[in-house]
């Protein structure tokens, strides 16, 4: 995985924060006629350079975390960046990759039950779709398949089966949240080969 960039406002805020204390600090200090003003120039000038470099760094490393955590977060299988500094982060990364870890046993656990499911109800012996809210086929049994055709999923139900009180059933249960049901006798007429 690249490094994600880090924005020149997000390393400027982070160095004016970090490098106000001690630039308040010389301030003070010329101000109270202990130390000359060019002497603390060049001393803030100093802190100013070497804090943008730690602060960079640190900052780097952590969008180059979230970059990471937002490509799992995708879908994607991503690895984990090389950071500059790892050990300004430890406790980052660490959880990160306990995450990571963890998402990757839930989504293996998920399809197991999926396909469990998918196993038991293609053992069914009557047609059985599964819609989404809008009316979409989500998914097909076997004896629904071999009934309807083999590519049920995707379609709405009207192109599915287009018996008008079915429908009407279906959309009478759909809105009512799935806690209903709706009992449809109809003929089917399939051709002997």
């Amino acid at each position: 995985m690249a490094r994600s960039e880090l924005s020149l406002g997000r390393a400027v805020s982070a160095l004016m924060l970090v490098a106000a204390l001690p630039l308040a600090a010389l301030a003070a200090l010329v101000f109270a006629e202990e130390l000359d003003p060019w002497p603390a120039l060049l001393a803030g000038a100093a802190i100013v350079v070497g804090l943008l470099f730690i602060v960079r760094a640190y900052l780097s490393d952590v969008a180059s975390a979230g970059a990471y955590v937002d490509a799992l977060a995708r879908g994607e299988d991503a690895a984990f960046p090389a950071l500059d500094h790892p050990g300004a982060v430890p406790e980052l990364a660490v959880a990160i990759t306990h995450l990571k870890t963890s998402w990757e046993t839930r989504r293996k656990a998920l399809e197991a039950i999926a396909s469990a499911h998918e196993t038991v109800l293609d053992c069914l012996p009557d047609p059985l779709l599964r819609l989404s809210a809008d009316r979409v086929v989500i998914q097909a049994n076997a004896a629904a398949r071999q009934l309807l055709g083999p590519r049920l999923a995707g379609r709405d139900l009207a192109a599915v089966i287009r018996t008008p009180n079915f429908l009407e059933a279906a959309d009478r249960v759909l809105a009512a949240g799935g806690d209903s049901e709706a009992e449809v006798e109809f003929a089917i007429t399939t051709r002997v080969a």
